[in-house]
């Protein structure tokens, strides 16, 4: 595990990626035939995928390498919240994820995923990039006085806490799409009291997903 600015953490790991493209190209498809009625949120110039992304956990769907990713984030996010002093045991976290599939001119604007809610308790965000390199993701940080590019590799995870931070990507120049999954972790808690928006699905809707 890479750690940048004490605050962003990446890890390579070694997915299938071309099962992993397949997977993310089945579940386009799907997610257009099953919600393309909803209303969507678009930041920026996104993807259907994207602005849809409040009707779905990707993790949900019965595929092995989906479940190897699940399993990879859960252990880099086990080391992270060690560094953070974040009790699992007493704090259970939940995990939401989404696809991203941009191609040629989409992107996503400056948004942040939460509001800072507690020390004890952070919420935490990121993403795995499938294909994608030669783009990157753009933070700002509280803290900070520049911004930090995070260069878009190939089976690379990467995650923060959502407590300081603005991000965005730029507009995608490449003729294959730009694929990434994306992923909110956060705490019994917050999911309970439906986040700091109050909007969020209870966890008996199976929209999250523990992560154990």
């Amino acid at each position: 595990m890479n750690t940048i600015e004490n605050y962003i953490h990446t890890k390579q790991i070694n997915l299938n990626t071309p099962i992993m493209i397949e997977t993310c190209n089945f579940m386009m498809n799907h997610i257009r035939k099953t919600w393309s009625e909803k209303e969507m949120t678009y930041i920026g110039q996104s993807t259907m995928t994207t602005g849809l992304y409040a009707y779905y956990n990707l993790l949900l769907y019965p595929c092995g390498q989906l479940y190897e990713l699940y399993k990879e984030i859960t252990i880099l996010f086990k080391e992270v919240a060690e560094i953070d002093k974040v009790d699992l045991v007493k704090n259970p976290y939940y995990m939401q994820c989404w696809l991203n599939f941009y191609t040629k001119g989409e992107f996503i604007a400056w948004h942040e995923h939460w509001q800072f809610v507690g020390k004890a308790t952070p919420p935490y965000h990121g993403f795995y990039c499938v294909t994608g390199e030669g783009s990157k993701t753009t933070y700002k940080l509280g803290h900070a006085k520049e911004w930090i590019d995070i260069p878009t590799i190939n089976n690379q995870i990467v995650i923060s806490k959502s407590t300081s931070d603005m991000h965005r990507t730029w507009p995608w120049e490449g003729d294959e799409p730009r694929i990434t999954i994306a992923f909110d972790i956060i705490s019994r808690s917050q999911l309970l009291n439906g986040g700091p928006y109050g909007s969020l699905p209870r966890i008996d809707d199976n929209h999250w997903i523990p992560v154990v």
